[in-house]
């Protein structure tokens, strides 16, 4: 019989057998004895072949201990002594828990989720109020962390109803759970118990693992306990404990004399004890006479029997030695003796990674996954550790290199940082910055730098050196005296030269018109380059208004361009007067959307519903304005890819100086022609409106140089009829304007005061009484 049959039989597992290609492994592996000096046949295995690992080697009938811990090398009664006995370890504890608990903690949509989940945050918002329906939840945190500091033992009951819904949680003390274990040395699966709660020594509950939240903050792999941070540094605890009872001793009265005093050398036993019966007599019990004079005989001398000068370095090093097990900074507590700017900076830093990370991980972990599993909601639990704003900013400095150096354009750090996209007909360039000469358009750099080797990114062999001195790229402004002006405005020439017509013929390909004379051009000042800008080379020289009508022409034929291919893009004006130029390009932006049957002008009516009245605009006494001096709502030309109502909202904004007050959208009419679109925003009162009652004139935001006015004024909406004061294009939409302001009948209309009425300008008083708002920066 073999070695291992003889084990087998032993241990009750003959028969069982070893697998032939284990057998026949072994041999290969040259494991078995037949191979000289072999290092051996391994034991066969007591529980069989292919079977599950044991998670720990456990001690048999582990789950009949009397007591949780009891096998442990530290049991909870000792740990629990420890604890509350050790100064320094409950300041360490209760410093770790005021650090969690001041932070500020909110929910957030779970990964993954893109429903709205304002729904789910507001409920699980109201369960954690409370977690278990009556304690506040900073009072119920630090009563959880505690156990969880203290002795690694956090527990947490799931509260539920009678139908069986998880709808709390409630913390239990840890020291009183002891889990159980299976055959494998695992928390037992539902609906098996998972723990046993023991009370003055007896069972008293069978719980499961639907029923507690057990997991330990430092688990260990060979125990179900976890371990906590003063069972680490025991014996220091205990010396610490030991050395604070000498301490006080030194204060308490005894029977070990203060000191010990030498008598005169012919003094026999007998005299000694007679005098000291007299001195005890006259010192013992009278406070007073310990500071009188009293006369002792010659030759006699005093020695302490303990040290009267106290160092705390020995206290010190048993105290930093339990806030390392705490992850706390000795200075935190208080000791600052030996701590400098730099060191403290340091130590807090390690405080935060290495102590509050981990347990608000821990936290995060254990109520996310309640709120998800338990719960049902999407949500996530998160503290604000401002950390993110931290890493924000770091990755913010990160792509301000990239974007410095040419590795990225602003589009893509825009939208990496923000997530809002770029404008895709009018991307910004990579560029290459220098404190020296600012950015630098690639492009340019291409120019300047000629022929590139693709494999050493230097320049190519057959590159013929450049000719000195330096010369910036065009669109860069260099400092003052570091290169020649008159070699920067000759290679600056040049360079607009070949740019107008690389860009004249794609834009003609483009378009798909025919194009005559170049259209493009630089700022030197800027660095933007386009091709509907005008150049000169002596721009000084020429008349202002032959550049003004040059300018003009060059708009004109971009316009048709434009117009043809269906998009739309605002001409970049060098000398024609600003106003001029935003009106000739919202004529551009009005042809092309109005081909294209696009609204293309929007309004805000905002209405009081306590009066019925509307706010409404003058404009401004502008000379070049066909509308000049009508009233009409705020409003104006919609701008890139912007929706009516946002338009309108912008518009009403900036020519009012501030936002739309709160309200409701109660009705829209659309011009005949289906280029203006008006929008009714029905608001409380009049007083919601955030206007200052101190002036009647705005400021007008198409006049760039500030000096034109604008009039603001609540209007009955019975004057609109026929009022030679209201613009014309809004009384030919009147009867739809009326009925988004819910006056359906015209017969209404002219009863109020309408049709055949004598129209009237709308005065101040309660029928027109005029408030107005600081001036508006926007424009229109």
């Amino acid at each position: 019989m073999g070695i291992r049959d003889r084990i087998a039989k032993v241990f009750g597992t003959a028969g069982t057998g070893v697998p032939a290609e284990i057998v026949a492994a072994e041999q290969a592996a040259q494991m078995t004895p037949q191979s000289p000096f072999s290092p051996g046949t391994p034991q066969q295995p007591f529980d069989g072949y292919s079977r599950q690992p044991r998670s720990r080697d456990f001690q048999t009938g582990v789950n009949i201990a009397a007591r949780p811990r009891l096998n442990e090398r530290v049991a909870f009664s000792t740990l629990r002594g420890l604890v509350e006995a050790y100064d320094v370890a409950q300041a360490c504890i209760w410093h770790r828990i005021d650090s969690i608990r001041a932070l500020d903690w909110s929910l957030t949509p779970a990964p993954g989720f893109h429903g709205d989940a304002a729904a789910a945050i507001a409920q699980g918002m109201t369960v954690l109020a409370k977690p278990d329906r009556q304690t506040p939840f900073a009072n119920w945190l630090a009563t959880w962390l505690y156990d969880v500091l203290a002795y690694d033992a956090g527990t947490l009951y799931r509260l539920r109803n009678r139908r069986g819904d998880a709808i709390g949680l409630r913390v239990v003390d840890g020291t009183t759970i002891a889990p159980l274990l299976d055959y494998w040395g695992n928390i037992p699966e539902p609906p098996a118990e998972g723990y046993v709660q023991y009370v003055q020594g007896l069972p008293w509950n069978w719980l499961t693992r639907d029923d507690l939240i057990y997991q330990p903050f430092r688990p260990r792999a060979n125990s179900p306990y976890g371990t906590a941070p003063l069972e680490t540094v025991l014996l220091n605890a205990n010396t610490d404990l030991r050395f604070q009872a000498h301490f006080l001793q030194r204060f308490t009265e005894g029977n070990v004399p203060e000191a010990f005093a030498s008598a005169p050398e012919t003094w026999s036993p007998d005299q000694i004890e007679e005098w000291q019966t007299v001195w005890d007599a006259m010192m013992l019990g009278d406070q007073a006479a310990k500071h009188q004079i009293k006369w002792m005989p010659g030759g006699s001398g005093i020695t302490w029997s303990n040290e009267k000068d106290f160092s705390d370095t020995f206290s010190l090093f048993l105290m930093r030695k339990t806030c390392a097990a705490y992850h706390v900074v000795p200075s935190d507590l208080g000791f600052t003796e030996t701590v400098n700017l730099s060191s403290s900076e340091s130590q807090g830093d390690v405080q935060h990674r290495v102590g509050d990370l981990p347990l608000i991980a821990h936290i995060t972990s254990v109520l996310s996954d309640f709120l998800q599993n338990d719960l049902g909601l999407p949500v996530c639990f998160t503290f604000d550790t401002g950390q993110e704003k931290e890493d924000r900013l770091q990755l913010a400095q990160a792509w301000q290199v990239y974007i410095e150096t040419g590795m990225a354009s602003v589009d893509e750090g825009r939208e990496a940082l923000l997530g809002l996209p770029g404008d895709p007909t009018r991307p910004t360039p990579r560029f290459y910055s220098t404190p020296r000469v600012g950015p630098i358009p690639l492009l340019a750099i291409d120019g300047v730098a000629g022929r590139v080797d693709p494999e050493t990114f230097g320049p190519a062999k057959d590159q013929p050196v450049l000719d000195q001195p330096y010369v910036p790229p065009p669109g860069a402004v260099p400092a003052a005296g570091t290169t020649d002006q008159a070699a920067a405005a000759a290679a600056e020439n040049a360079y607009q030269t070949r740019y107008n017509a690389m860009v004249h013929d794609t834009e003609v390909a483009k378009d798909g018109g025919a194009q005559t004379g170049p259209t493009a051009g630089i700022t030197s000042a800027t660095g933007i380059t386009g091709y509907d800008l005008v150049h000169a080379t002596d721009e000084e020289d020429e008349d202002r208004d032959q550049l003004v009508k040059r300018e003009l022409s060059s708009f004109r034929r971009f316009s048709k361009a434009r117009r043809r291919g269906g998009r739309w893009r605002d001409f970049t004006f060098q000398h024609t007067p600003a106003r001029q130029a935003r009106r000739l390009n919202q004529t551009g932006w009005l042809a092309v959307r109005k081909a294209a049957g696009e609204v293309a002008v929007a309004g805000l009516a905002v209405r009081a519903a306590d009066t019925g009245r509307v706010l409404m605009l003058q404009r401004a006494l502008d000379p070049d304005d066909p509308a000049a001096g009508m009233w009409e709502f705020p409003g104006g030309h919609l701008e890139g890819t912007e929706t009516p109502l946002q338009g309108a909202w912008r518009e009403w904004a900036e020519e009012t100086g501030c936002i739309p007050p709160p309200g409701t959208l109660t009705g829209t009419w659309t011009s005949a022609n289906g280029i203006y679109q008006g929008t009714v925003w029905t608001v409380d009162s009049e007083t919601a409106v955030p206007v200052s009652t101190g002036r009647d004139q705005v400021t007008n935001p198409d006049d760039p140089d500030g000096d034109q006015v604008e009039a603001i004024a609540w209007w009955d909406p019975c004057l609109l009829a026929g009022n030679p004061a209201v613009r014309a294009e809004l009384l030919a939409s009147l009867p739809d304007v009326l009925a988004a302001l819910g006056l359906d009948n015209p017969t209404d209309v002219e009863k109020a005061g309408g049709g055949d009425a004598d129209p009237k300008v709308p005065a101040p008083g309660p029928a027109g009484t005029t408030m107005s708002a600081p001036p508006a920066t926007g424009r229109r």
